[in-house]
């Protein structure tokens, strides 16, 4: 009998040693001592995992996995190296410290990646959504699914509508005070807050002012247009996972709970702010996405001009509601006339007709109109964090470039003013100073941020980590519905609400708690966890061999997330992050499913003849 040899036995007991690093470098990560009781334990599921997945063959492409995990190795180790190693002080434990949480978080994510890649493979998580990829014929299914957007709609206000009436006429913050007084003319116009959302705030009001005086009661009409707006954006998108997507009706239940269910969801829903709205819209629009991948472009008969001006018609709102959604929206063109390009005479004209419409209204118009355009100092949050933090740190400076900075602002209330992750301060201290600086010389500033950045890297390296931890690390306590009634002002718009009761204050505080106390649960609480939901989906995508367009329903999402990381202004607010979580079914969905890559139905046609109309 052959005795085995040592690399042999090596080489089947290599799980061991991959689970003890990706163990060593989770407790790092999460700052759980050596000597907890759980660790055995902890141990046991990662050999169990590093198990399977040396067992599960590498069947697609493996590139992606690599560089998925290698971008979560980076932005744990970015988001935890200096809690890990605070207690070192010594070259080689803190060196130590790094290779251990490289290494094993690498092995950790990477072995996870490539069993659900073995899942999806499989179709298992497919059938387990779609069923046998056809819904039943029974009359009950089929009166269900013709009646899925008015029963979706007419669930979503229910459960809103008792969050409304608490906190009638709405919530204001500052920013939807100040729109309020530029629809009242008490201030100029301004985009600062977006001029589309000021103009529709002004549109309900004016409305409502055709059958009311007073002023709350017309802010709260716009407040319950939102809502509904909101309501029927999430209705649509549960829609839209059984007409295209062809979902199980139990599968669009739990999308519709998503949206119904949790918590933060009717909190933003009346929460009076651009970002609301600017989900809303980015919802519909993706459902157009959806049906277009699915079905796709639309002839040019009426139902299909009609399709065109809709997603026309979205695809400017989406320019206008957000200054990121214009930048976003680039990249979705590029990224669709590229998945449609043997159809470019389809494909081009309501792409061009978006991109003139929405730079003629945010030029010329604005321009005619008087409105306000932002300052240049509203889209440096980053830089402007990056040369703060070492200013604030002491660092040495050339005489000139030092010059340079202080021609801007009063340097010597950085250090005071300097948060990690809060850039409003420095923001608000330039503009107290001479920003008009950096408007007369944008190139010599740039050079000067250049510079600085040369020659203290670990300084802007930490700065930017911090300013973006929301969006890359999920354990980031965000500011989730803190903001209560209406901020106080002087224009007569009061917080009144018409439900109330301690019990009321009570029950919604308890609610509003436990995203940060239940487990898994909390999760979906996270900025950054649906953030990594994102990527990995689109990593799991592009492991497949076919269907890899579908990639373009993922754009959107993606591309907002890339502009928070470029110039998020608050690491843990987040209604930045809500426009892309509310997106997060479409993710999961794309990622599971593979019928983008097939040009058939996704229910039985012969059984669901009536419900054909309404989707076509």
């Amino acid at each position: 009998m052959r005795s085995k040899c040592p690399r042999d036995i090596l080489s089947r007991g290599a799980f061991l040693i991959k689970a003890f690093f990706a163990l060593w470098a989770v407790l790092l990560a999460s700052g759980t001592g050596v000597r907890s009781i759980l660790t055995p334990f902890l141990y046991a599921g990662l050999c169990l995992l590093m198990r399977r997945a040396e067992k599960t063959p590498v069947r697609s492409r493996s590139l992606p996995l690599i560089i998925g995990a290698l971008l979560y190795t980076a932005a744990v180790t970015l988001a935890v190296y200096e809690r890990a190693a605070a207690e070192f002080t010594g070259f080689l434990f803190r060196a130590g410290t790094l290779v251990i949480l490289l290494a094993g978080t690498f092995l950790l994510s990477y072995h996870t990646l490539r069993l659900l890649t073995a899942l999806l493979s499989d179709g298992r998580a497919e059938r387990l959504l779609r069923g046998d990829g056809a819904q039943t014929a029974g009359p009950k299914t089929a009166f269900f699914r013709r009646h899925l957007l008015p029963v979706s709609f007419a669930v979503c206000l229910v459960c809103y509508l008792p969050w409304y009436l608490y906190s009638w006429p709405g919530i204001f913050s500052p920013d939807p005070v100040n729109q309020v007084e530029q629809v009242l003319g008490l201030v100029p116009l301004s985009n600062h807050h977006p001029i589309a959302h000021t103009v529709l705030i002004g549109l309900w009001m004016r409305i409502a002012g055709l059958f009311t005086a007073d002023l709350t009661t017309a802010v709260g009409v716009y407040t319950f247009f939102q809502m509904t707006l909101f309501a029927f954006s999430a209705a649509f998108v549960v829609f839209t996972m059984d007409r295209v997507f062809g979902l199980r009706p139990a599968v669009c239940l739990c999308v519709l709970a998503f949206y119904a269910l949790l918590p933060f969801m009717p909190v933003f829903s009346i929460l009076v702010c651009k970002d609301t709205v600017f989900a809303s819209v980015l919802m519909l629009f993706c459902c157009e996405i959806a049906r277009f991948l699915r079905f796709g472009l639309p002839r040019f008969t009426p139902a299909g001009i009609l399709h065109d001006a809709v997603f026309v018609l979205l695809g400017i709102l989406v320019c206008l509601l957000r200054t990121n959604g214009w930048y976003a929206f680039w990249l979705f063109a590029v990224c669709f006339v590229f998945v449609f390009r043997r159809k470019l005479q389809r494909a081009l004209p309501p792409v061009i007709a978006i991109f003139v419409a929405a730079a003629l209204i945010r030029g010329p118009l604005m321009d005619a109109a008087g409105v306000i355009k932002p300052d240049t100092v509203e889209s440096l949050h980053i830089p402007m964090q990056q040369i703060a933090q070492v200013l604030a740190y002491g660092r040495a400076l050339p005489d000139e470039d030092r010059a340079m900075i202080e021609a801007v602002t009063d340097t010597t209330w950085v250090s005071e003013l300097y948060v990690p992750g809060f850039a409003d301060n420095i923001k608000e201290l330039i503009r107290a100073g001479h920003p008009e600086v950096i408007e007369a010389d944008k190139a010599g500033y740039l050079k000067l941020w250049i510079r600085i950045g040369l020659r203290y890297p670990g300084d802007y390296i930490s700065a930017w980590a911090a300013q973006i931890r929301g969006v890359t690390w999920p354990d980031v306590p965000a500011e989730v519905a803190v903001i209560e009634g209406v901020y106080p002002n002087t224009i007569g718009l009061e917080y009144r609400p018409l439900i109330g009761g301690a019990v009321l204050v009570k029950l919604r505080e308890l609610i509003m708690k436990l995203g940060g106390f239940v487990p898994l649960y909390g999760l979906l609480w996270s900025m950054g966890f649906w953030a990594w939901v994102l990527l990995f989906s689109g990593v799991l995508i592009l492991t497949q061999g076919k269907g890899r367009r579908r990639l373009l329903l993922l754009v959107p999402a993606g591309a907002l997330i890339a502009t928070l990381l470029i110039a998020t202004p608050i690491s843990d607010d987040f209604r930045y992050a809500f426009p892309f979580i509310t997106l997060a079914p479409f993710n999961l969905c794309t990622m599971t499913i593979s019928l983008f890559a097939n040009a058939n139905l996704c229910y039985n046609e012969k059984s669901a003849d009536s419900t054909d109309k309404i989707d076509r």
